[in-house]
């Protein structure tokens, strides 16, 4: 089976009360929040009418709330290959003598 992953990209302030409505029926409340729908003509009708709010993309399976998290999470450029227990100390040490 497959899903809709559907995230809100934009807000819906100032929006009409039509728009608010269909958001709301897709459980999208905050911007970036992400949701998951069944692939029917129903969702695609609703995701069709905000189309300009959302990102939409398929997926063959649902991802957890930390999963979901996680791949959305950016890289920080480098990786921390290994960690000094004692560096500061060692470092003190260094300059004391």
């Amino acid at each position: 089976m497959s899903f809709f992953r559907v995230r809100l990209e934009r807000s819906a302030i100032g929006l009409s009360s039509k728009v608010r409505s269909v958001l709301h029926s897709l459980r999208l409340t905050k911007r970036h929040s992400v949701v998951y729908c069944d692939v029917n003509p129903i969702n695609a009708g609703r995701i069709f009418k905000v189309k300009e709010l959302v990102s939409v993309s398929t997926v063959k399976q649902k991802l957890a709330a930390g999963q979901e998290k996680k791949s959305l999470a950016s890289s920080s450029g480098f990786t921390v290959i290994h960690r000094y227990n004692n560096g500061l100390k060692e470092l003190n040490n260094m300059f004391e003598s």
